[in-house]
């Protein structure tokens, strides 16, 4: 995981804070006051009034063309604009004097440029008002899918349920694929334009496999996929709008993560379309005009289509629509920005056997309801079908038919129709007839003491005695009055062993913090590197060229006048010459050749256009220092 803002700040020594803030004109170098500024859209408008113009472009070109990855100032997305490699490592220094940019380093390879989220997203919302969007009546296609939460959910039921093999490789088997596909019932063609989709014969299966991996729900045990059990305990239990916010984070890592660059355009989708329908074309159309990309409108939004929209469809998040021919979409009440809680209603048991839940249905009692019952799909209802088999199936998960009906009428908004507690009852019964259940055995091994508390009614109406004398049975609602009993008495009792009851009947609320729930990335961890830099390490060895070459426009010997071009090229520096008629110019050399004998650069002037100059149409030279311009 790439570290957030503060985390970058927290990593920095104190005496660096501090020379950030008296950079930025702060009183305070705490990690939170130099953060908080950053990630404020109107704040941070007021503090690049008083940048360069040089740190202005050059955040903008991270945001709307780097996006969120890390960068180095070699990236090929430079070479697109007019910004010499001197003045580029310039404004990098620049920002990274202020906290804007931060350098990380890698377990292996050389230090990377990182503009944190917040900073981004803090300058696309000066630029991006929230919403709009077209107000007109559009028609709504039926989505094609049951949603992310809803499939994941179903899918580690069946993980709970079934023996998922796996082969050497750590993959599924293919007719275990099958089955788990059937039994998830998801349309997999939105999903061909994704990570999942490509080359994948089960895209859906792979979809949810890749969420429960992500959030550490299931792992591979002696060649099985099996559930991390404490952990989806967890997640059960977490708020809706906690467990939707990191579902959420899962579907944009892996659909924004092929295409990184992307990311401001990803921005601008999440601020819009919460209110009115979005136009498909419009949404790019108002991307382009900020980001000032090249290429066909039309092109970009087919492709967006079929990489984000019908994907984002297809988990839950959106829907999608058609406007005068036009496509269009708008975020779905799923969507984790879209303020307040779900409501938490209540569900109906239908005499038919159908049990109906809303999907904000707390998760941890609908576990215990899919034990029992088995899923028939649905949307923002989510519905359950009571049978024979199903009841059966959850006697043999440890429920009795008592236990189904209690969960069944904890659940229903209603009184529990008559005819389906008598079914459940009677399924529950045909079981088998025979079960085996915990009970306590107590052993007493003084003759006297057995007779003295034997005799006792207070003992005599918990026990039952069994096989060899001193053997009772105590039942399990029995047992732990019983002891209090003996203990206020003066005897003493222990446990020879504890047994418990399945993880998933276990109602305790368990806490997590943030950081255990984020996604486990595969990437090696970075630290961020600590240190103000000062504008002179932009050029690293400048201070060992002779200073004559940069202070003033000189004429020099040949020789000496290609050093100075080698050294150009070599340190990428800008040169500042003066030609035969008396013209100044600007110029980034990038290569120095001898072609047919006269020595000739190759590099790019001061509109950016590539260009080649002999050396003999240079009169005089001066190696610009890029710090000297601020």
């Amino acid at each position: 995981m790439l570290p957030s803002l503060q985390t970058c700040f927290h990593a920095m020594s104190e005496e660096d804070r501090r020379q950030i803030a008296r950079c930025r004109g702060l009183k305070s170098s705490a990690p939170s006051s130099l953060a908080e500024p950053l990630t404020d859209g109107k704040k941070l408008v007021r503090e690049m009034k008083g940048w360069t113009c040089l740190e202005r472009q050059i955040l903008k070109e991270i945001v709307f063309h780097i996006g969120c990855r890390p960068f180095h100032d070699q990236d090929p997305v430079w070479e697109k604009g007019n910004l010499s490699p001197a003045r580029l490592r310039l404004g990098l220094t620049l920002l990274r004097q202020k906290g804007v940019c931060f350098l990380l380093q890698r377990p292996r390879g050389n230090p990377v440029f990182w503009c944190p989220d917040e900073v981004r997203q803090a300058f696309l919302s000066s630029v991006w008002e929230e919403d709009g969007g077209i107000a007109s009546e559009s028609e709504w296609e039926v989505p094609s899918g049951n949603g992310l939460w809803n499939l994941l959910f179903h899918f580690l039921i069946l993980v709970n349920r079934e023996k998922v093999t796996l082969t050497k490789e750590g993959r599924i088997h293919r007719r275990m694929l099958q089955k788990l596909d059937a039994e998830l019932e998801a349309d997999a063609d939105d999903l061909a334009g994704t990570v999942w989709g490509e080359g994948d014969a089960f895209p859906v299966v792979s979809m949810v496999l890749d969420a429960a991996r992500w959030l550490g729900l299931v792992r591979e045990e002696q060649g099985c996929l099996s559930l991390q059990a404490e952990r989806v305990h967890s997640w059960l239990h977490l708020s809706w709008g906690k467990r939707t916010e990191l579902l959420y984070r899962f579907s944009r890592d892996r659909l924004l993560g092929p295409c990184p660059e992307r990311d401001s355009l990803w921005r601008l989708m999440e601020r819009r379309g919460r209110k009115n329908p979005v136009a498909l074309r419009q949404w790019v159309l108002d991307w382009k005009a900020e980001a000032g990309a090249m290429g066909k409108v039309s092109a970009l939004a087919e492709d967006l289509e079929k990489r984000w929209i019908r994907p984002l469809a297809a988990m839950g998040w959106m829907e999608t629509g058609r406007d005068r021919k036009e496509s269009v979409w708008r975020w779905s009440s799923l969507f984790p920005d879209v303020p307040g809680e779900q409501s938490r209603l209540k569900g109906v048991v239908k005499p038919d056997f159908e049990v109906m839940v809303p999907v904000s249905f707390p998760p941890s009692q609908r576990w215990v309801l899919a034990q029992f019952a088995d899923w028939m799909g649905g949307e923002q209802i989510q519905v359950y079908d009571l049978n024979a088999d199903s009841v059966c199936r959850g006697v043999d998960q440890g429920l009795t038919g008592e236990r189904m009906i209690e969960t069944l009428q904890n659940l229903s908004a209603e009184k529990l129709p008559k005819n389906v507690e008598n079914g459940v009852r009677q399924w529950a019964d045909r079981g088998g007839g025979i079960s085996f259940r915990r009970v306590w055995l107590m052993e007493i091994r003084e003759d006297r003491i057995r007779r003295e508390l034997i005799q006792n009614p207070e003992v005599e109406a918990r026990v039952k005695q069994v096989g060899a004398s001193g053997t009772f049975l105590v039942e399990e609602e029995e047992m732990e009055g019983l002891r209090d009993w003996l203990e206020k008495r003066g005897f003493s009792s222990r446990l020879s062993e504890e047994a418990e009851d399945p993880w998933w009947l276990d109602t305790r609320e368990p806490i997590l913090t943030v950081e255990e729930w984020e996604g486990k990335s595969a990437d090696l961890p970075v630290n961020t590197v600590s240190g103000f830099p000062q504008v002179e390490d932009a050029v690293p060895g400048f201070q060992h060229l002779p200073r004559m070459w940069s202070s003033a426009l000189r004429p020099y010997h040949p020789s000496t006048l290609r050093d100075i071009f080698r050294k150009a090229v070599q340190m990428r520096l800008d040169l500042k010459w003066e030609d035969r008629e008396g013209g100044h110019r600007r110029f980034s050399p990038g290569r120095l050749a001898c072609i047919g004998g006269f020595w000739m650069a190759e590099g790019v002037n001061d509109t950016g256009k590539t260009e080649r100059i002999h050396l003999d149409r240079v009169r005089a030279v001066q190696i610009l220092p890029p710090w000297q311009e601020l």
